[in-house]
């Protein structure tokens, strides 16, 4: 056909040329240049166009045209599959046109493949391409797909698979080679698209296998082992097939069945008619099963004689178990076989047969015996080396009751070996004699606690109830009176208010109704009144209810009729948190030993009368048994501890139930005898090598309130023989003396130094000390400086002068464990967080008390710390109570988990990180301090609190408010509504806005429950009405909502006219936390994304967090390519979407001008968090390296005052390769798990960031740093 058009392209040339030497024919083909014939778009696999016998023809757009191309022809037209430096020829194979006519040849994506003028295409890396040849105006394409030697092997294998006739093993290798091969390939949509065929075409090979190997199965009329096992192999290589293969060979797998169901059937036959001795049983059951297993559901019921086999089974297995020995021999290969036959015979039972093996235990037993004997010989040479009867003393008692665990834990059949058992149950009955009574325990605790606490002052509350509750009679004749002239001190200086937390009031209260004290009337205010705020007393969550309806009922309070606060409701709040085991706790699932014990102490009183209350206690009581330790102790938060298993041992005696008489909890003040110390007090921890103060006064009150139980008394907590007793004797009543009152200067409202000067008393000089004060990295009001040291100067007399000396803010007060820092600088407890506040360090050490008690030396270094999570931050933290080498405060945590109060529980780091330099705080809190008014002494208070009455949803703060709030230093002012919203405020803000006299600013929050959204409005009100947005800088307005009963995939977004935006916020404890910079709409909405291909990936939960909040998205709607780079624009999107920047100023890089991300990009420079390639440049399509995103991580750490810091060096192999700049960045990211590596330990610092990695990251930045 080529001759044949070449001859007829000659011909036209010939006329085309005749007709061009007439001028007039000339100037129309002039006026006929370029233009063309119609392209014929016919498919170019239409075979008609290579038609020898086809009349050609052509239509010309205009007439006399010349002569155009209507098609091309390749070598070939379907996609071609090449791998990197792979090179394929591409040639025009027909053509309309002549051999001379010029062939253009091009690349879709040259990075990709390449072309040649000659069509040959070389692969360049992985992706796709089209590959384009041009002849005139008629081009055609052809798809390139660059695939990896390993997708390249796969097409292969299959093209080289053989037509399969018969089931030979050469056929199956290289079809099992084939499916590992695909089956470990990784694959995203489009490429499991591009080599579909191929996979079903090895589908269609394995179904041909399939087929021939079934038929290949002989019939059988007897018993046969090969047959057997064919069948099994044919079951198993059927489950492998395609779904799709399956279902064409539906009949060849009817053939199966059918073999299948008669080779069972001959199976059972058999084994029925076998002894139940026979050897060949157990394999004949093997066999049975797998067979038996493979046959379809709906099949299954033809297997008429299954019963026999069920029944044979249940038989044989007994029949193993009664021929096990007698006696086991240890060690012993035929035992071990035996016993090894008999478990796995039984472990192929289902579920009702293992109902009917009555002798199982007797398996359970000997396997036990064989496999223990070591834990035998250990008990007995535990018993051994215990002293002898005669000898014994309590301080034994330890090894004893150990060496009893482990007699304990033995089976009874192990316990039959134990030969010398006698004598531990002798020591044990001793020791019984030996055992301090619980009178004498107390009267010990008593002494301790008196000699520890001489001057009883506000905090000193659990104190006074151990002593007064318990009768301690060695006390001066005014120690009460003491305590109550304190209060009163304490009271009058803070007009009334004592403290911000509602459990403060509940203490007080429960300490003076112990000694007689009517609560409502101290120093002319009334206490109780406090607590009818149901609002108030609910905040700090199930520990505040349970104190104050305690403190209700010490003397059974009557409340008006306008108090919100009712019984009812508190017994409503807390039964409503009971969880699903039976148990109570602060926080999470699971019980806590404490939490339920005190809520048992406090629906005590309703226990008869409440059926309600009822069926609760006695819930939580048997949750209090179930996860009682074998020792009779109690864990709390992942410690034994003592008093944990006080509390309970508290809780039953408010109950009338006598924990010795109860088999249930009958070991419980046994164990808590175990914590007792020489120096008359308790410990915490047994490792503890002297009395913990809250161990002590917990054990102390449960001394208290077992003895009044064994007494007929009433109860710890119930006063009202106290309130009854007008005879004098009551605890308060003995002195009314006005000697020892608590000292207080009313200008420092009884904050009180180690030194009221600050200065001590020797004014002799003895050297320097190094002292620092530092919040975070970017916070530091004091960097690290020299100052002169006095003899017998604490780190509490240094800080107190040094602040003085810098103008530093300093904040602190008096307890009965010494001087408690509150705040410096302004910054406070709990500002930051539940777990925050301040800690010390001397010399890289937390020492284990009051920063007022430790003397320093010259050179000490001193430096105090903010800690955002209980010292974790700073290296001050313990996990688990376990002592460690390092700084000695770690055992102050010890303290705190006491929890010897009602609220420690939710306050911990108090105690903890802060507990370095307080013993006394397990009373506070949390967020508490944010209105500790009238407590600060002259330092600046730090917060300005209003609180807005009922019906309103908006404060206003004038010019006037403003100016007293920076000249008094206030950080944060706090709207506070009793519609349950509050708005915190960061005063800092103010100094840029200047306010009109008749201007105002309004802050408000509307809810519109009907569409779950709310409105926060914060800006500048004219006279007119009108308002004016107000948008903050770095910081920002915090929003806290209640929000009960929201589902798991809730989430806040902003509506920005018809679009939601992402906001930043966090949804915990039933409360929304939200984040903004200026006013808005925002709407609660369930939000649920997810993508095909993250199922399997690790960081899933991140990437489904992130686009459910609309901060990141998917490629597509169903994909999100986690592992494809993601770039410096793309990067900085996120980043800027996740924290709700807004850019302000002028746009400091000429490459993102006028492009999507550019503002975005802007607001990350304005808010420190990149600095650009160079000072004009961003390079905002490169993508972003590991060590770069490090640094963009760290940088938002920074720009949201996250405390944190790095805590060692790096140990990547490839550390010498991260640039210096970046090194720094990484190491924090490192410490704090947010980038850990690669798992074959390695950095890779240049490589590119994936946008799985990043949804990674970014989650982990934005939560530790509290925002998300």
């Amino acid at each position: 056909m080529d001759i044949f058009k070449k001859q007829i392209h000659l011909v036209i040339i010939f006329i085309l040329i005749f007709s061009l030497l007439s001028p007039a024919a000339t100037g129309k083909a002039q006026h006929l240049e370029g233009e063309t014939y119609e392209q014929n778009t016919s498919d170019i696999n239409n075979t008609e166009l290579d038609n020898p016998n086809e009349q050609l023809t052509m239509t010309p757009l205009i007439e006399n045209a010349p002569n155009t191309i209507s098609d091309i022809q390749l070598n070939t037209t379907e996609p071609l599959f090449l791998t990197i430096g792979e090179t394929s020829q591409l040639a025009v194979a027909s053509s309309t046109t002549e051999d001379s006519t010029l062939i253009e040849w091009s690349s879709s994506a040259p990075t990709i493949t390449t072309v040649d003028n000659q069509g040959l295409v070389t692969a360049i890396s992985i992706g796709d391409a089209q590959i384009y040849v041009k002849v005139g105006e008629v081009s055609k394409a052809v798809n390139i797909y660059v695939i990896t030697p390993e997708e390249q092997n796969f097409i292969n294998l299959v093209n080289n698979l053989p037509e399969i006739i018969v089931a030979d093993e050469v056929a199956e290798l290289q079809l099992t080679a084939a499916r590992k091969t695909y089956s470990a390939l990784t694959l995203d949509q489009k490429k499991k698209a591009l080599i579909s065929n191929y996979n079903n075409k090895l589908g269609e090979k394995e179904g041909q296998l399939v087929e021939a190997f079934i038929n290949s199965i002989p019939s059988f009329d007897t018993l046969d082992e090969t047959i057997a096992q064919q069948l099994i192999n044919a079951r198993t290589k059927w489950n492998t097939l395609l779904l799709n293969e399956k279902k064409k060979l539906v009949q060849i797998e009817a053939i199966l069945i059918e073999k299948e169901l008669k080779y069972v059937g001959l199976l059972i036959s058999t084994i029925s008619s076998l002894e139940i001795s026979n050897e060949k049983l157990g394999s004949l059951f093997n066999t049975t099963r797998k067979i038996y297993k493979g046959i379809p559901a709906q099949q299954k019921v033809n297997v008429i004689n299954y019963q026999n086999l069920v029944d044979k089974e249940i038989e044989y297995v007994l029949y193993l178990i009664d021929s096990l020995p007698e006696t086991i021999q240890i060690a012993d290969e035929a035992t071990k076989k035996q016993l090894e036959e008999a478990r796995t015979t039984y472990n192929a039972l289902d579920k009702n047969q293992k109902t009917k093996i009555n002798n199982y235990q007797e398996l359970v037993d000997k396997e036990n015996i064989f496999t223990t004997a070591p834990r035998i010989q250990d008990v007995i040479f535990k018993i051994n080396v215990l002293p002898p009867i005669d000898s014994i003393t309590w301080a034994d008692h330890l090894k004893v009751n150990a060496t009893q665990q482990a007699y304990d834990n033995l089976s009874a059949q192990e316990k039959q070996s134990v030969s010398n058992y006698n004598k531990l149950e002798a020591l044990q009955k001793r020791l019984v004699e030996l055992k301090p009574t619980t009178i004498k325990a107390y009267n010990s605790v008593g002494q301790y606690l008196v000699s520890s606490s001489p001057q009883p002052v506000y905090q000193s509350e659990w104190t006074i109830l151990t002593l007064a509750r318990g009768g301690y009679v060695n006390l001066s004749n005014s120690y009460y009176s003491k305590y109550y002239k304190n209060i009163e001190n304490h009271v009058k200086s803070n007009s009334g208010v004592i403290a911000s937390q509602a459990t403060d009031y509940s203490r007080v209260i429960i300490a003076l109704t112990a000694i007689g004290k009517d609560p409502t009337n101290v120093a002319g205010y009334n206490l109780v009144e406090k607590l009818t705020d149901f609002n108030f007393v609910t905040r700090q969550g199930i520990n505040s209810a349970v104190f104050t309806l305690i403190a209700l009922d010490t003397w059974d309070f009557e409340l008006p009729k306008t108090a919100t606060t009712t019984r009812e409701k508190l017994i409503k709040y807390i039964l409503q948190r009971q969880l699903n085991d039976g148990g109570f706790a602060y926080a999470g699932t699971e019980a806590d030993p404490d939490i339920t014990a005190m809520v048992i102490q406090s629906l005590a009183p309703y226990y008869q009368s409440n059926a309600e209350v009822k069926t609760a206690v006695n819930r939580a009581i048997d949750t209090l048994a179930a996860i009682q330790l074998p020792n009779g102790g109690y864990k709390s938060d992942n410690f034994e501890n003592a008093e944990s298993a006080a509390q309970v041992v508290t809780a039953l005696a408010s109950l009338g139930i006598n924990a010795n008489n109860d088999n249930r909890f009958n070991k419980v003040i046994s164990n808590i005898m175990t914590y007792s110390s020489e120096d008359g007090g308790f410990k915490h921890v047994l490792i503890e090598n002297k009395a913990n103060g809250m161990a002590t006064v917990q054990v102390g009150y449960t001394l208290a309130a077992y003895n009044r139980l064994l007494n007929n008394q009433t109860a710890l907590y119930d006063m009202s023989d106290t309130k009854s007793d007008n005879t004098g004797n009551n605890p308060g009543d003995i002195d009314n003396g006005s000697d020892g009152e608590e000292p207080s200067n009313p200008d420092d409202k009884g904050n009180q130094p180690s030194n009221p000067d600050g200065q001590p008393s020797d004014n002799e000089e003895i050297g320097y000390t190094t002292f620092s004060i530092r919040i975070s990295s970017s916070e530091v009001p004091l960097k690290s400086t020299s100052t002169k040291l006095f003899a017998g100067e604490t780190a509490f007399d240094v800080l107190k002068r040094v602040t003085s000396e810098n103008s530093v803010a300093l904040s602190y007060r008096q307890t009965e464990y010494g001087t408690y820092i509150d705040g410096i600088a302004g910054v406070y407890e709990f500002d930051r967080g539940p777990l925050s506040g301040w800690m010390y360090r001397v010399n890289g050490q937390y020492p284990s008390y009051s920063a007022a008690l430790y003397t320093l030396s010259p050179g000490d270094s001193v430096e105090w710390l903010y800690t955002t999570d209980l010292g974790k931050d700073v290296g001050g933290y313990v996990e688990d109570g376990s002592e460690k080498s390092g700084p000695p405060a770690e055992e102050n945590k010890e303290k705190c988990k006491g929890k010897n109060t009602e609220n420690c529980k939710e306050t911990e780091n108090n105690c903890t990180g802060v507990e370095a330099q307080c013993a006394e705080e397990m009373n506070k809190g949390n967020k508490g301090n944010e209105e500790n008014k009238g407590n600060r002494g002259n330092v600046d208070n730090p917060v300005a609190e209003i609180t807005i009455e009922d019906g309103s949803n908006k404060a206003i703060i004038t010019s006037k408010h403003i100016k007293e709030y920076l000249e008094k230093n206030v950080q944060k002012f706090v709207i506070q509504s009793k519609n349950n919203f509050k708005i915190e405020i960061p005063t800092s803000i103010f100094t840029r806005i200047k306010l009109t006299e008749s201007e105002q600013i309004i802050a408000s929050v509307t809810k519109e429950a009907k569409n779950k959204q709310f409105t926060v409005k914060f800006g500048i009100e004219a006279t007119n009405g009108k308002t004016k947005s107000i948008t903050i800088d770095k910081e920002y307005l915090k929003v806290t909502l209640l929000a009960n009963e929201l589902k798991p995939n809730m989430v806040v977004l902003q509506l920005d006219g018809s679009e939601y935006k992402p906001v930043p916020h966090r949804i915990v404890n039933g409360e929304i936390v939200l984040f903004t910079k200026s006013s808005g709409t925002f709407v609660v909405t369930e939000s649920t994304v997810t993508f095909n291909d993250i199922a399997h990936l690790a960081n899933k939960e991140e990437i489904e967090f992130l686009a459910s909040r609309l901060v990141i998205k998917g490629t597509t709607p169903e994909t999100f390519e986690p592992y494809k780079p993601i770039t410096r624009a793309q990067f900085s999107v996120l980043i800027s979407r996740a924290l709700g920047l807004q850019a302000k100023g002028e746009n400091p890089f000429n490459d993102t001008e006028g492009k999507w991300y550019a503002t975005d990009i802007q607001a990350l420079f304005e808010a420190g968090i990149t600095k650009g390639t160079t000072s004009s440049t961003f390079n905002p399509e490169a993508p972003i390296t590991r060590q770069q995103a490090a640094a963009f991580m760290a940088r938002i750490l920074e720009y949201l005052n996250a405390d944190v810091k790095a805590t060692g060096e790096v140990n990547f192999t490839d550390a010498s390769n991260i640039s210096a700049e970046y090194l720094p960045y990484i190491e924090l990211l490192n410490s704090l798990d947010i980038m850990t590596g690669k798992p074959d330990g390695s950095f890779d610092p240049r490589a590119s960031l994936t946008r799985g990695q990043t949804a990674k990251i970014l989650k982990r930045t934005l939560n530790i740093a509290g925002i998300m």
